[in-house]
């Protein structure tokens, strides 16, 4: 994770029970706490999944262009990878064995 702040501050809010369970499921099954889980994923959504800042800073002058919010420019570069395997294939551009 590449927080940089070992300060926390305990937040509550209420989510739907079944996102509930998916995070508990996904927590379970990583060996870790749905905390660990929930801070890993807004983390990872502050900092477009750990890419280099320079890789960071072109992506947000992408999405500026585009004239999208976040969530909606990550909705986007996932239907652009759906295309791309519907057209190409799953696994189209893993390394050979």
């Amino acid at each position: 994770m590449s927080s940089t702040s070992s300060a926390t501050k305990a937040v509550s809010f209420r989510i739907p029970v079944d996102l509930k369970s998916f995070l508990e499921t996904v927590a379970a099954d990583s060996g870790v706490t749905v905390t660990t889980i929930v801070i890993a994923i807004l983390d990872h959504y502050r900092t477009y999944y750990d890419l280099p800042f320079s890789s960071v800073h072109l992506l947000e002058s992408d999405r500026v262009a585009l004239k999208l919010g976040r969530l909606s420019y990550f909705q986007f570069l996932l239907h652009r990878r759906v295309e791309a395997v519907r057209k190409r294939g799953p696994g189209f551009d893993a390394e050979a064995p």
